[in-house]
């Protein structure tokens, strides 16, 4: 796994306000040094308290990271700091701490009254029905805060068109994935474009919130790679360059990138250090 804030995300991202947090960690020694940032590693990295750090590494030039799994010592070394981050410290060092337990509680809360709204704001239409591989359903979303509700089994089984009423671009969308089967392990392999882009990065992956409400759904994203994904009980698997931050109570990364992009919901504030969206 590989850290970094890429200048990428500049748009979306507050540099200064970026971290990469670990309140617990297995598989130290799968961390590499950092991607490259022409603008510099701005980002802090907050480790577990039960890491130690010997800043002895490299003649002192370096830092070496380890901790106890599975009755041994694992570690992981950079040759710089900046290989890693900007600063590193322990959770208990620092004021920036998450209480996980609450935030994930806000996150249900949050999902399941969302899940609880009807369409909102949305005109919807299937298109090229006929044929597998030309399925779609448009959302056209006019301004402010929109909802539309699709069913696990059409997500799965359509390209998705998120696109502004009349060329707007001041909404949001929560796609609230409904009618899901818990015992089934869905794979979402279409694409989804929203404003006429797939971008990996950019905003548009921030316009959307895909919501899986409280259930403990169990889903792959394979090629619909924009878009927040809230499944806070759920298990969540990327496996292609994903633009949108993840919260699950799992996240997997098969092999791929995972862009972080907060969900920016219009004309209401940000999730910001752990407090519910209002």
């Amino acid at each position: 796994m590989r850290l970094g804030v890429s200048s990428n995300v500049e748009q979306y991202v507050d540099k200064n306000e970026a971290f990469c947090y670990f309140a617990h960690i297995v598989g130290l020694g799968n961390i590499g040094s950092a991607n490259s940032d022409s603008k510099g590693r701005d980002w802090n990295v907050i480790m577990p308290d039960d890491t130690t750090f010997d800043y002895s590494y490299n003649n002192s030039h370096g830092v070496k990271i380890s901790h106890a799994e599975n009755g041994s010592t694992v570690s992981a070394a950079f040759n710089g700091i900046s290989d890693l981050g900007k600063t590193i410290s322990h959770v208990s060092d620092t004021t920036y701490q998450i209480d996980f337990d609450k935030a994930f509680s806000d996150l249900t809360t949050y999902a399941t009254a969302q899940a609880a709204k009807t369409d909102t704001g949305v005109t919807v239409s299937k298109e090229g029905q006929g044929d597998q591989n030309t399925r779609t359903i448009r959302v056209t979303c006019a301004s402010g805060f929109d909802v539309v509700n699709v069913s696990a089994a059409d997500v799965r089984d359509n390209k998705i068109i998120v696109e502004g009423l009349n060329d707007v671009t001041d909404y949001s969308l929560v796609i609230n994935v409904t009618d899901i089967d818990t015992t089934t392990a869905y794979t979402f392999c279409r694409q989804i474009t929203v404003d006429g882009s797939r971008s990996a990065y950019g905003e548009g992956g921030g316009k959307v919130l895909w919501n899986f409400g409280a259930s403990e759904c169990n889903v792959t994203f394979q090629e619909c790679n924009q878009g927040v994904i809230l499944a806070p009980n759920g298990s969540a698997t990327v496996v292609s360059t994903h633009n949108g931050s993840i919260f699950a109570k799992t996240v997997t990364n098969n092999n791929s990138e995972a862009h972080m992009n907060p969900f920016r919901p219009a004309g209401l504030r940000l999730l910001h250090h752990g407090e519910p969206f209002s």
